[in-house]
């Protein structure tokens, strides 16, 4: 599991191409995560690359998903796009249903609750 965090990591911070190329190719998934909890969509939200983020939605990415960042603050792609200042790429991820991890958590928490 480790070597394939590995593997996934290495991929968030390559090219945006190349990690496309290894999706497509099953050699990770698109909704793997990283060491920190962090999905592709984030990682290409982050770094405004809004084609592969475009097509990271087409292959059913999770925009709900959350990190904790620095352990205790709930972040979504949503942030990362806001964190960044990329608004067409906010705008994208809001158009096909992405909700901030504030949202997020506060939705999993009434979850539990019932």
């Amino acid at each position: 599991a480790i070597e394939h965090m590995k593997k996934v990591e290495q991929a968030f911070f390559g090219s945006p191409d190349d990690l496309m190329k290894k999706i497509e190719e099953g050699e990770i998934d698109v909704n793997d995560t990283d060491f920190e909890g962090r999905t592709a969509v984030m990682m290409m939200t982050a770094r405004g690359a809004e084609q592969v983020v475009r097509q990271l939605i087409d292959r059913g990415a999770d925009l709900n998903r959350i990190n904790m960042y620095q352990g205790r603050i709930p972040m979504s792609a949503l942030d990362a796009a806001r964190q960044t200042n990329r608004k067409a790429l906010e705008q994208l991820l809001l158009d096909s249903g992405a909700k901030s991890g504030r949202d997020i958590q506060a939705e999993q928490l009434a979850d539990q609750d019932k």
